[in-house]
């Protein structure tokens, strides 16, 4: 009789259970294509015993027939399914298996597997649960380290027995250590470990970035650039530390500090002491730049510094040892020597020291470019020349220029020579004034004025005189035969002229004497003359001055103001008195002629 295979429309529903089926009593000829559907077997009944080997095909199970309530635990074994028999239409999604699942071929997971093993797809595409669950991956075909994956706090990557990466629980990730204390904790700090971190992209930047959300500092290479970069992104200071304190300070504004964070200028360097730098040849030769006490910088060797800058409200160049200081010259001779110009800027001054340790300009330039030479300690400017420094000219302190002397005075010399300017109060309270004085044993004149050129018609004036700024004037005139003394007598110069006479009445009111004076070169000399306050009674304008008046001289002392006469003013009563005389002899001589006559 011929076999009837099993349909689904044979078997009700749950009625297949283990009591029901054979030991190897199923297999393949036994049941019809898709006969089998998950409402027939009953949960937990076909198990390996009811199963023959290599019984189970595609075209048995009906898809999605097998689910985890109809097979019983360790029931179906590799042996009982045909290969590439069960496929993802014989099993429903999101099945769970206990225990292990071992396989020596592909496994698929979400995905048809390839030869790649594992294969996956779709989200989540691999779930491993348990207390400490561990992916392991074994490499069978070599001697090379066993790699897993476990959770424990975290997640671990490791090699054999190694922990190699911990993502530890909060974010933390560590490289060579399972404890990393930041983001990226590389290796354990353990000294003598082989521990780094290597950035290669080939030929392009490669930098390692480092931000806490507002500042970003780097370091890394810059293949378009021939040096290592390493700094900040941000507009932040960068500090190179050293045992937890800065060694290196670049602030802001690019401005370097070694030994400070406060950087003053381009470089600042501070140790706490002096600051000292050492430069060195590789040998003992050495050379030494240190700061010190009153913002001073010393430059030298073997602690013997011949070079030093200070910047106490001002600048110093300092040679010591005896040594020379030379700018433009390998050789200098004294403390300061310069071959070449010295190039001082507009308003500036070239000052000295004066004995009391006092500042005092003595050349400069000012703001209106006018040459400033002289002193302001009080002294006197000195000229000289000669080997022996011989002076030739004084400006005094007081304003007085001295040409040929050193004394103030030489209106009442009798040894010195020379020529002397002076300002008003120049000396005591004199006015501005001009002394002269020379030996007469010499025979030199005391001036000399000399004009060439002249011809009849130009102007003979060698000196002139004048009396507050007005036309009271006077000249010493050459006339292109004599030189004389005049005084304007234009009549555009005069008004209330009238004849005058009386003349002779004057002249013989005068009296005229015979003296000697008291001192000087003409003392033993008997003179006829007036005596001053005598010939004032007659003729006031030929007197100068008031009987018994006191002056106080150029020194200062109260002396007798001498009075004085110009014999010029009486030249117009002498002329007078001879017309008058004239007049009288003319009559005379009439009245002789008459009696003769007669």
């Amino acid at each position: 009789m011929a076999l009837t295979k099993i349909t689904s429309s044979l078997v009700a529903i749950n009625s297949l259970t283990a009591a029901n089926i054979a030991d190897n009593a199923v297999d393949a000829t036994k049941i019809a294509s898709n006969s089998i559907l998950t409402r027939h077997i009953d949960d937990n009944q076909v198990t390996t015993d009811q199963i023959a080997a290599n019984t189970i095909a595609t075209a048995n199970i009906a898809d999605n027939a097998v689910d985890g309530t109809k097979i019983a635990s360790n029931s179906i074994l590799t042996r009982h399914i045909d290969d590439d028999q069960v496929t993802a239409d014989q099993i429903v999604d999101n099945i769970a298996l206990a225990g292990n699942v071992s396989t020596t071929g592909n496994f698929g997971v979400g995905a048809a597997p390839t030869n790649g093993g594992l294969t996956t797809a779709g989200s989540p595409v691999l779930a491993i649960s348990g207390t400490v669950p561990e992916l392991n991956f074994v490499d069978t075909s070599s001697s090379a380290n066993d790699y897993w994956i476990r959770v424990s706090d975290g997640l671990q990557f490791g090699e054999a027995g190694d922990s190699r990466m911990y993502l530890k629980n909060g974010g933390n990730l560590g490289i060579g250590t399972t404890s990393p204390a930041t983001n990226l904790h590389i290796g354990s700090g353990t000294e003598g470990e082989n521990l780094g971190l290597k950035i290669n992209r080939g030929a392009t930047t490669n930098f390692l970035v480092a931000c806490d959300g507002t500042k970003q500092a780097y370091i890394g290479v810059d293949n378009s650039q021939s040096y290592i970069k390493l700094g900040s992104l941000s507009n932040h200071s960068v500090q190179i530390s050293q045992n937890n304190a800065s060694a290196i300070y670049i602030d802001t504004n690019k401005k370097v500090g070694i030994g400070t964070t406060s950087p003053s200028g381009i470089l600042t360097i501070s140790d706490g002491g002096d600051g000292e730098i050492n430069f060195t040849d590789g040998g003992t030769n050495a050379m030494v730049m240190k700061a010190g006490a009153g913002d001073e910088l010393y430059i030298g060797s073997d602690n013997t510094y011949t070079f030093r800058c200070t910047n106490n409200a001002r600048r110093d160049l300092l040679v010591d040892n005896g040594a020379f200081v030379g700018i433009g010259t390998s050789s200098p001779n004294q403390a300061l020597e310069v071959n070449g110009k010295i190039l001082l800027s507009n308003n500036q001054e070239i000052r000295f020291k004066d004995s009391g340790g006092n500042e005092r300009t003595a050349l400069a330039l000012d703001s209106s470019n006018n040459l400033n030479i002289g002193t302001s300690a009080g002294g006197n400017l000195k000229f000289i020349n000669g080997s022996s420094y011989t002076e030739r000219m004084r400006l005094t302190s007081g304003g007085g220029l001295l040409f040929g002397t050193t004394v103030n005075q030489l209106y009442d010399t009798q040894s010195q020579t020379g020529l002397v300017f002076h300002d008003d109060n120049s000396y005591a309270s004199c006015g501005a004034h001009l002394e002269m004085a020379n030996s007469a044993d010499i025979g030199w004149s005391l001036q000399y004025l000399q004009r060439f050129n002249w011809n009849s018609g130009d102007d003979g004036r060698f000196l002139q005189f004048a009396v507050n700024g007005g036309s009271d004037v006077g000249n010493i005139t050459y006339d292109g035969t004599n030189f004389s003394v005049t005084n304007g007598s234009d009549y555009r110069l005069k008004e209330n002229i009238v004849d005058y006479t009386g003349g002779l009445a004057k002249i013989n009111a005068l009296k005229v004497r015979s003296f000697n004076k008291k001192e000087g070169a003409s003392k033993d000399i008997t003179q006829q003359g007036f005596i001053a306050h005598e010939l004032s009674e007659h003729i006031p304008n030929a007197v100068i001055g008031t009987k018994d008046a006191m002056k106080v001289d150029e020194t200062g002392e109260t002396v007798p103001a001498y009075q004085q006469v110009t014999r010029e003013a009486l030249v117009p009563y002498l002329v007078s008195a001879i017309q008058e005389q004239q007049v009288i002899i003319d009559s005379a001589l009439a009245r002789i002629k008459t009696l003769e006559d007669a």
